[in-house]
Parts: structure tokens; sequence; C-alpha cells
């Protein structure tokens, strides 16, 4: 998606300011946020007109009102359409109802369908809470998918929708035009699908954020993504047992990163004979209840290690977790390691900065313990981590004095106090 410098809101009900813009100004962006809250359709059609004449490297959209007119402008303009890759659809709104009460309004189920049919060359797509509790509404997005040839990336959010049919695995049997690499799927279910992806279903990214997994729907999922290449994984909620399925799928056996939010003991441990946890380059555990029990049981004895970022942010590990990966060997391949939040008191940090190995951290994260004047001295005599570029330190509960020893340290360019 579009960087900040390139990507700019636009408001169709105060366009005049637009219009004024230079030529240059209005070239270098990539990515319009299109607000046409409450704008009459001739808005709109001087909203596009704008982008179509004088936005020549426009790839992006953001849209979330006005999705019939838009559509129709859309539809009107294919050469405008056909410069859109990549598309952000809020399918709701938060707004005033008759009853004079605030709610979820959902956009008509055909206008946000309008929207994708008049894209044909989307590559990436964002849908935001859309209605599909109607059968009907649920075969038209599935028609629609399917009829985007270049789509690569899927992000459906669900959060808070009517209740639905659509499960992933309906997304997969129907993708089968898209050569899709990733997919986020956000408070849905697994469902009934085929027995196995299309050929054309190639993916390295799958998030798949509170959605739970049983035992029965990990094996459906490892049995869809039966040959598929991935390399990054989002869970949030799996059984134990399911858990320990997923780990040995062959989809999972090339894994480079796995995130897991609320991680806790028991599922680490079902975790822990993964073929691809000695492989894994990115594991992220945040806001997990992990102690560090798990955490032992996790990493076990691999020998090597390909881990460089390590995220336990709020994960409860204490100084005795701290211990565990000062004695461990994979602490010399990290680069990165973020432990916000997690109950570190300075006689930890002391032990992690006493380790013998030479390390190659770049960025370390101690915000929001407990670290003190003796946290602060060890590190500003850390002579082994000569190659930190980033400490952060924000609220880590250092006094005075223990500022004043980081602040004379070699790590005083690197720091976030």
């Amino acid at each position: 998606m579009a960087t900040e410098a390139t990507r700019a809101r636009i408001e169709v009900m105060a366009l005049d300011r637009w219009e004024a813009a230079s030529d240059a100004t209005l070239a270098a962006i990539t990515h319009v946020d299109l607000d046409a809250d409450d704008a009459a359709p001739a808005a709109v059609e001087r909203a596009l007109a704008l982008l179509e004449d004088r936005q020549p490297a426009l790839r992006g959209l953001g849209l979330r009102a006005q999705l019939g007119a838009i559509a129709a402008g859309l539809t009107a303009r294919p050469q405008l359409a056909a410069r859109i890759t990549h598309l952000e659809l809020r399918a709701f709104d938060f707004g005033r109802t008759q009853r004079g009460t605030y709610d979820n309004l959902y956009a008509p189920t055909a206008a946000w369908l309008a929207v994708l049919r008049a894209l044909p060359r989307l590559e990436a797509l964002d849908l935001r809470r859309p209605d599909l509790s109607s059968d009907a509404a649920v075969d038209g997005l599935l028609t629609a998918l399917g009829e985007a040839p270049a789509l690569a990336e899927l992000r459906l959010d669900l959060h808070g929708c009517p209740p639905t049919s659509l499960g992933l695995l309906a997304l997969l049997g129907r993708l089968s035009p898209a050569r899709l690499r990733r997919l986020a799927l956000r408070d849905g279910i697994v469902g009934a699908g085929p027995a196995s992806a299309s050929d054309f279903v190639v993916f390295e990214e799958l998030e798949l954020f509170n959605i739970r997994l049983t035992r029965s729907d990990a094996a459906r999922l490892t049995t869809a993504l039966a040959g598929a290449p991935l390399r990054r994984l989002w869970l949030t909620d799996v059984e134990p047992a399911a858990l320990v399925d997923l780990a040995r799928a062959p989809a999972l056996a090339g894994l480079h990163a796995l995130t897991y939010t609320g991680l806790d003991d028991a599922r680490a441990a079902s975790l822990a004979d993964a073929p691809f946890i000695p492989t894994l380059r990115a594991l992220d555990l945040t806001n997990g209840t992990l102690t560090a029990a798990g955490l032992r049981d996790l990493l076990g004895d691999h020998g090597d290690y390909a881990l460089r970022d390590l995220n336990l942010t709020r994960c409860p590990i204490a100084d005795a977790g701290l211990d565990l990966l000062a004695a461990s060997p994979l602490l010399a391949g990290l680069e990165r390691l973020t432990l916000d939040g997690c109950g570190i008191k300075g006689a930890g940090v002391k032990r992690l900065c006493a380790a013998p190995a030479p390390l190659q951290l770049r960025e370390l994260v101690l915000s929001n313990n407990k670290l003190g004047v003796t946290g602060a001295r060890a590190l500003a005599g850390w002579h082994r981590a000569s190659a930190l570029a980033r400490v952060a330190l924000r609220s880590p509960g250092i006094p005075p004095k223990g500022r004043a020893l980081l602040e004379a340290s070699p790590l005083a360019g690197a720091l976030e106090l």
C-alpha cells in the first residue's frame, strides 16, 4: 500500500482546494482516500474527473460512502478504473439511524459489489465489514472475486458483522482464477469447502485473526492448503490438539514467520516439536500469557536457529525468561528482540548483558519494565552489543541516576527514552 508521503485524503465536499493544487502535487499521489460523505452525484463526478485527468500515478483507492455513484463513475471511466490495482473498501459506516441512535449502517450489497466489478485489474482488496448475512450477498462476493484474475491479496474483515455462512474454504474454492498470495480473514469461520485449493492459490501469507480453529477445522485447512508455499502465518485461537496437527502440515514446512496472538504455555508445548521452529526467521507472540516455562518448551534445544526477530510483548516471561534467552544459542543470531512489558527487572537485564556469545542485535525494546539502576548500569556497559542502533526504554522504571548512566554510555545515540 501507499506510504504516508504518497497518500492523500480528498474530501469531495471541499474539492476546490484539490482542484487548485499544482500538477506536481497531484501527480505524486498514488493512493486517495475519497471522502464522499453527503456528496451529490455531480460532486462525485467532479472528484473522479480530477483523479482521472490530473493524477496519473494513482493506483489505490479508499472508499466508504456514495459507493453506488462511485461505481457508476468508474464504469463510465474505464481508463481510470483500469489504473486502480489496490482498493480499501469500507462497506459500513457508524452513523445516526432514523431512531436517533448510533449504529453500524451497512452499505447496500449491490453498491459495493458494483465497485468491485468496475475494477478489472484489481490486485489487492481490503474489504471491511460487509453485510454478508444473505446467501445472495455471499454468492455475489464470491462471484466478483472469482472474476478478478489479477487478485493477489485479499483482506476480509468481518468484525462485528451479522452472522454469515461464508467460510475460508468457500473463499478458496472460488478464487481459482487468481494467483492469490496473501489472505487475511478476521472474525470469520473455516466452514466447508473443497477437498483442496486450486492450483492457482499459491499462498505465501495467511492471517486468521480471531478465528477459533478446532481439530476438525485444522484438518480441513491443512488438506485445502496442501502444497501451498506458506511463508507467513498469523493465528489467534487454536485448540492445542489442532495446533499439533497444524505444526506437522506440509504447507508449513517452509514457514519463515509465525505470529500467534494470545499464545499460552499449553499451546507453546503443542508447537515445540514443529519442524519449522528451528528455521523460523520471525516469531511474534504479542499479548500472550506465555511464561518462562512455556518459552522453554517452545524454543527447546535445536542447536542452530534461523530466528532474527523475536517479539514477546506483554508475555509475562519475567527474569526467568530472560535467563533462558541469555543461555540459549538463539540469542547470538537475533537482530531484533522486543520485550515490552514482560515483567523484567534489573537482575534479568544484568544476566542478559553478561551472556558470553557475540551478538548481532540491532534493535532492543525493554519499555514498560522495571529495570532500575541495576538494569541501566548493565546496559550502559554492554560491550558485546556494539551493533545496537535502537534501544527503546519508554517507561522502563529507571530513576534519574540510571538515565544518566545510559546517556553517558556508548548507547546514548541509540536510546529512545
